[in-house]
């Protein structure tokens, strides 16, 4: 009697099904993916999306914070040299009108020469009051407590990467006084002692103007460095844009391809499910 031999066959690891379910899963994994990007419009959600990118990126986001933080620095440097440009503004003004006294009195034929010594001394008492006072963020700019102060205006360390304000005592003015109340700081009382204030207060002036000049310098640098700053953010995140962003035409496009495919993997796995039961009839 001959045997009749019968080929197994395995309904659930049949080749189409298994295939199926393996296109399904790799679909779906797909729409998960296009689906995060495009709704957090973030290119990359997690490490494994693009480790290279997020390497890249965190550094340019790293510098891109440092350079913003910078920018307000310099920012501050502006505003400490407007501050102390605009205290010896009236600080000229005043030694400016004093020496127009000084001249006054220096005339031979001057009378009420107390007069004019009442208004110097109150004008040099202005001008202490103001070099004794004048700060920024309680830094006090005038009185020989700091020679210099050093802005970090760039994302890394080092000399090069800060600007330095130099800070001038001023309080070895001849019509400087400690004494803020004290008088013939600037003496013309006499046509020989307003004679010798004229000299006195010319270096007063130059000394002020230097000052002034150096601190315009710095401010010009400031703003300089911030314009360079800017440029740098700008570009950063440009660049950075083009790792993170989602590419929404891309990602659209790759959801309706990976959605096709997952109904055409349902269809044919649903297919080879009837194939099976067809051979499960055959054999009742």
């Amino acid at each position: 009697m001959n045997e009749v031999y019968i080929m197994p066959i395995s309904i659930n690891q049949s080749t189409p099904s298994f295939f199926s379910q393996r296109n399904i899963q790799q679909s779906q994994d797909s729409i998960q993916s296009s689906l995060e990007k495009l709704s957090s419009l973030i290119a990359i959600n997690r490490a494994s999306d693009n480790p290279s990118g997020l390497f890249i990126s965190q550094g340019q986001t790293s510098d891109i914070n440092a350079l913003n933080q910078s920018v307000r620095n310099a920012s501050d440097g502006i505003s400490l040299t407007q501050t102390a440009d605009g205290a010896l503004s009236s600080v000229t003004q005043n030694i400016q009108r004093i020496r127009e006294l000084a001249v006054q009195s220096a005339n031979g034929t001057v009378e009420g020469r107390e007069v004019l010594q009442l208004e110097a001394d109150q004008l040099t008492q202005e001008l202490s009051r103001t070099l004794g006072n004048t700060e920024f963020n309680g830094q006090k700019l005038f009185d020989g407590s700091s020679s210099e102060l050093n802005f970090q205006v760039g994302s890394e360390g080092g000399s090069g990467n800060q600007i330095k304000v130099n800070l001038e005592s001023l309080t070895g003015l001849n019509a400087f006084s400690s004494d803020e109340n004290g008088k013939l700081t600037i003496d013309l009382s006499s046509q020989s002692t307003a004679q010798s204030a004229i000299s006195s207060l010319d270096s007063d002036l130059d000394s002020v103007v230097k000052q002034r000049a150096s601190f315009g310098a710095s401010e010009n640098r400031f703003s300089s460095s911030i314009s360079t700053s800017q440029d740098r953010v700008f570009n950063l995140e440009e660049s950075r844009s083009r790792i993170l962003d989602t590419d929404l035409a891309k990602e659209a496009s790759a959801l309706v391809q990976a959605k096709i495919r997952n109904q055409a993997g349902i269809s044919t796995l649903a297919q080879s499910n009837v194939s099976a039961q067809s051979v499960l009839s055959l054999l009742k």
